[in-house]
């Protein structure tokens, strides 16, 4: 599969005042480039079904498990438990559960009042999920083929102008100041005025909506 590349063009201009010269402000422009192959995982099937295992596995691999400690008496009572209890026995005509030394008061039970909580989460629970090495290699391709379809994109939430060209593949960035012009790579743009130049630049690329 082959697809042209993009060369960014910033116009910058900063215009002079009595008080001295204003802020560079810049205008972003995408020129057709050279014509690139791009790998066999651009043309891979798209597998949604795989791409949505994959991505539920790897929430659930990031996930941290949570709870209370294990309950270890006086030394360190979990929630619920921080009371000294015992129980009456049978005979009395009341419920058997446990009650505060020497009072009437429940205690501890899930249904007592600061009693803790009947059936809490569980620190040493796995939330873990595996994931095959093909089904991994085939969700891969699968979001990089995707990228090349714009209704697929659309899909996604994201805006662009119509027309635009993808996969997106930005081979140059030039900046030109009236007759100059310097040419960057494409990773080693200046940062001074970044936030201004990214907006430029993705006005010329046609995703000025999407922002």
């Amino acid at each position: 599969m082959k697809t042209k590349s993009y060369n960014l063009v910033n116009s910058v201009v900063q215009e002079e005042m009595d008080a001295g010269l204003l802020a560079e402000t810049y205008a972003g422009e995408a020129k057709d480039g050279k014509a690139i192959t791009l790998p066999d995982a651009f043309t891979s099937p798209v597998r949604e079904d795989i791409v949505r295992s994959a991505v539920h596995a790897s929430r659930a691999n990031r996930r941290q498990s949570y709870g209370h400690r294990e309950h270890d008496g006086k030394k360190a009572p979990q929630p619920g438990m921080k009371h000294s209890v015992e129980w009456w026995g049978k005979g009395r005509g009341v419920s058997r559960i446990m009650r505060k030394a020497g009072q009437r008061t429940g205690a501890q039970n899930p249904h007592t009042r600061g009693g803790r909580r009947a059936h809490g989460p569980k620190v040493d629970k796995d939330w873990s999920q595996k994931l095959n090495s093909k089904e991994r290699k085939i969700a891969r391709n699968s979001a990089i083929a995707a990228t090349c379809d714009p209704s697929t994109v659309s899909s996604r939430g994201h805006r662009f102008e119509e027309g635009t060209r993808f996969p997106i593949i930005i081979d140059g960035y030039t900046e030109s100041r009236g007759s100059s012009k310097e040419k960057y790579d494409i990773e080693e743009i200046p940062l001074q005025y970044s936030t201004r130049k990214f907006v430029a630049m993705m006005g010329g690329l046609g995703l000025a909506p999407d922002l």
